[in-house]
């Protein structure tokens, strides 16, 4: 294994509540600590605020895949040196 995820918390649809997804996700996080691997998050903007947190309390390595949120998260990650993935979506009229 050389990473846990694809990982992350999407507030959009709500299928999920979001405490249960954040239980869910902070669980996936421990683990990949334990391991010692990278986690490789995908979340929706929605998320930015939690996510900004979370990574601001990461040790392990971060991709930040498919990167659409905000400047909060972007400073996050750049904080710990994540690394940032971009998809077709930023081409997109009503990306950011």
């Amino acid at each position: 294994m050389v990473a846990l995820g694809e990982t992350g918390l999407d507030y959009h649809y709500d299928h999920s509540p979001r405490d249960a997804q954040r239980r869910a996700f902070e669980a996936q996080l421990v683990l990949a600590s334990e391991a010692r691997q990278s986690r490789w998050w995908c979340t929706r903007a929605e998320a930015d605020d939690d996510v900004a947190a979370m990574l601001r309390g990461t040790e392990t390595p971060v991709v930040l895949h498919s990167f659409s949120s905000g400047p909060g998260v972007f400073e996050a990650g750049d904080a710990i040196a994540a690394y940032f993935s971009f998809s077709g979506m930023i081409t997109f009229k009503t990306g950011r």
